[in-house]
């Protein structure tokens, strides 16, 4: 028969022998073990937990539960231990502080239990330092995940938007090229059309309320096209001179403003203009001819690229303009070539004759002296004759080209200077005075003209304001620098430019003047165009009298 013996069960030990054994497995236990009293005293604590927290057993046993845990008062106990005593389990993760103050998360296992009408609490207490760490860890890695996903999506989206940005941008371009290459290749167009026709592209392509084409003018801007809200409304010859114009012309680069009101700079316009975006349009010699601008109802602002869309179409602009120009030279070149040819014929022929007519009017007043009745014949035959020879000199000089290689570079403020000195010591209006304003600022600059037809053009607008100004009323010549022009300008104090005589007074036999040949200002004009300048004749604000205005570019 097999050996077997007798077995002792704990329920047959004694109490004190269960007693001792329970007593050891508490002890001994691998994990924390406590009993608490209902006032929070520690009564037990084994071996582990005083490992664990760092304390002696004795120090335990003279501690409250809630000196275990870090900012933990014995309010706070009281409903901790009434939910142990409901529930009779409890399991919570919590943090208990060591006798060096560090401090351990732990996860506590309570139970309830009452004797002799006393309730007492006996937890398992385990350092799960090891589990957070890996929690923590694991939450880490989660974050560092996601992190890296949300960025990938963003990384995504964001180059998804920016090769739609590049798919448009690069369409807009196209668009661009393709309304300019449609505008340049059609044929016959005019400066207005092609005007008009830029109005439409651009305000098409950058989806804005109005596209508008406008020429410097001294000061200020004079509008050459506006397209507005789909339609190509009539241009207004007001001189505007507002803010956003300045800007431009001053700084000489692109501006603009999504913030302000700028209705007022279209004519009879129903609608509130937040936004304006202008460029520049740069001539031949890099000056500012012009402004193209757009602005819209709404606020918004154009970026980078999308002024550079404008700087597209203001540089074709600026290529039509100068084009407009070379032929109206070529056209003007042309036309006097062909006068020219034609009075210079005509001068060889009549020529000769007034000779005639001069000797024989002479040879006649010898032979009639001191008859009183055909002298006045006489002398208007002479008067006539030098009328004639006047006409044809004028004649020749307008059909007479300007070389260029006889032009030369020349201080601006002498060639001035000299022109009025000169032309104050042979004029025949030695009675009317000039008074000179030559800034010195001119000392310094330089022109590129022929002398003797710049003087000529000078004496031509000196004489025809002293036939039109009153003795008592002194000349002003003024000349200044502004920017890269010469600005001379010749005032004078008479009756000024009849109403309906402004359209007419360059054109060639159209005068005044109760001498004149109708050709001195048509000689003026010739000659300034041909030194790529301009010249204006219009009344004075505010007073009395006219005023001639040069401008002629400067070289340095």
């Amino acid at each position: 028969m097999p050996h077997t013996r007798d077995r002792l069960r704990v329920d047959d030990m004694s109490l004190e022998q269960r007693i001792k054994l329970m007593e050891f497995s508490v002890d001994n236990a691998a994990v924390a073990s406590f009993w608490i009293d209902e006032k929070g005293r520690v009564l037990y604590a084994n071996q582990t937990a005083c490992d664990m927290l760092g304390y002696s057993r004795a120090e335990l046993l003279d501690m409250l539960v809630t000196d275990l845990y870090p900012n933990y008062s014995i309010r706070a106990w009281k409903p901790m231990r009434e939910m142990i005593k409901l529930k009779g389990r409890l399991s919570v993760d919590q943090e208990h502080i060591r006798k060096d103050g560090s401090i351990i998360p732990v996860e506590i296992n309570a139970c309830y239990f009452e004797m002799d009408g006393t309730g007492y609490s006996f937890s398992f207490v385990k350092d799960i330092s090891v589990r957070k760490r890996a929690e923590e860890a694991i939450k880490h890695s989660h974050d560092s995940m996601r992190n890296r996903v949300e960025q990938t999506g963003a990384q995504l989206q964001a180059e998804s938007a920016s090769r739609q940005k590049a798919e448009q941008e690069l369409s807009q371009r196209q668009q661009a090229l393709e309304s300019v290459y449609a505008i340049a290749t059609s044929f016959g167009t005019s400066l207005q059309t092609v005007y008009d026709s830029i109005g439409v592209g651009i305000s098409n392509l950058l989806s804005v309320a109005v596209a508008s084409i406008a020429h410097v003018k001294q000061d200020g801007v004079v509008y050459q096209s506006h397209f507005v809200h789909g339609k190509i409304i009539p241009s207004d010859d007001q001189l505007h001179t507002e803010e956003p114009f300045r800007r431009i012309l001053h700084g000489r680069m692109p501006f603009q403003q999504s913030d302000g009101d700028y209705s007022t700079l279209i004519p009879n316009a129903a609608m509130l203009l937040k936004t304006f975006a202008g460029v520049p349009i740069p001539d031949a010699s890099g000056e500012i001819a012009g402004i193209l601008w757009i602005a819209d109802t709404a606020s918004r602002v154009f970026d980078e690229y999308e002024i550079h869309l404008i700087e597209i179409f203001s540089r074709y602009i600026a290529q039509e303009l100068s084009r407009n120009e070379m032929e109206q030279l070529a056209e003007r070149a042309k036309r006097m070539q062909m006068l020219g040819t034609i009075t210079s014929g005509v001068a060889h022929e009549v020529r000769s004759p007034l000779n005639a007519i001069q000797t024989i009017a002479d040879a006649l007043a010898q032979e009639v002296a001191g008859n009183d009745d055909l002298t006045p014949y006489l002398d208007h035959i002479k008067s006539q004759v030098r009328r004639l020879s006047s006409i044809m000199q004028d004649l020749l000089d307008l059909g007479r080209p300007i070389k260029r290689e006889e032009m030369i570079e020349i201080g601006a403020g002498n060639i001035l200077t000299q022109a009025v000195q000169t032309w104050q010591s042979s004029t025949m209006y030695k009675k009317h005075r000039v008074n000179q304003h030559i800034n010195a600022a001119l000392r310094n600059r330089k022109l590129h003209v022929h002398p003797v037809k710049l003087q000529q053009s000078l004496f031509n607008l000196l004489e025809n304001a002293c036939d039109h100004s009153p003795v008592d009323s002194p000349l002003l010549f003024e000349a200044d620098a502004s920017g890269k022009e010469c600005l001379i300008r010749i005032i004078d104090r008479g009756e000024g430019i009849r109403d309906g005589d402004s359209d007419k007074i360059f054109e060639p036999f159209f005068t005044t003047r109760k001498k004149g040949t109708g050709l001195g200002l048509a000689i003026v004009k010739n000659i300034i165009q041909v030194h790529r300048g301009e010249v204006t004749l219009a009344n004075n604000e505010g007073g009395k009298g006219a005023c001639a205005t040069i401008r002629l570019p400067l070289t340095d």
